[in-house]
């Protein structure tokens, strides 16, 4: 999980996490000299690293001892049935690039259940699942596609998944569902915010399908 220099600990989310034997280690990634709000918690590996959730996330990737990575946000809430069918999912293929369903919080516009309609197509249908679907791969898979591009200026999430489709990697849905907090549509406007997403991942992707098609023609 990674955290921003002011965020606190998710205790709700790491105490869920805990309470699955299968759940082997636990690593918040931050910025260096940080430390996450609210103290130590047992259980709980920090790991310190350049700013910024890309090279965040690879610090952590890199710390973790497990066979799988499960990549979450800190606002994150995992559906009752989120773990097992993950776990159901890995042992069903455990070389597949994994993502949850995902539904918003009530603490945003009426109108987001629009948007869960547009995740579920992005998703499944143009195979462009986003980070706060709770990315799950083997370290394996993660280091064959190079981990989390650092350079990027943002979509690093989305980003990785098109690396994975470019080394023919399968993108399957678990199941699960995972909730995130949908407070920015309000404060910032549902459409600006709706419009900006569609346009930035838009431009984001048209340069990868590209490659993802020049690969698969070759």
């Amino acid at each position: 999980m990674p955290l921003g220099p002011h965020d606190g600990i998710p205790r709700k989310l790491i105490d869920d996490l805990g309470k699955s034997a299968a759940i082997g280690e636990i690593l918040i990634a931050v910025p260096s000299g940080r430390n996450p709000e609210g103290g130590d918690v047992d259980g709980v590996s920090v790991v310190h690293a350049s700013p910024g959730r890309a090279s965040q996330m690879n610090a952590a990737a890199g710390r973790a001892s497990g066979s799988h990575l499960w990549f979450l946000h800190a606002d994150s809430v995992l559906g009752h049935e989120a773990i097992d069918k993950l776990l159901f999912s890995l042992e069903r293929d455990p070389e597949a690039f994994w993502y949850h369903d995902l539904s918003f919080q009530k603490d945003g516009p009426v109108l987001m259940r629009l948007n869960e309609w547009g995740v579920r197509f992005r998703s499944d249908t143009l195979k462009m699942p986003f980070g706060d679907q709770g990315f799950c791969l083997s370290r394996s898979v993660f280091r064959q596609i190079g981990g989390y591009d650092e350079t990027a200026l943002y979509g690093e999430d989305h980003l990785l998944v098109w690396k994975a489709r470019q080394q023919n990697v399968p993108v399957l849905r678990t199941g699960g569902r995972i909730q995130t907090s949908a407070r920015k549509y309000r404060s910032g406007g549902w459409a600006r915010i709706t419009l900006l997403h569609v346009w930035l991942t838009t431009k984001q992707a048209l340069p990868e399908f590209f490659k993802w098609l020049r690969r698969n023609k070759s």
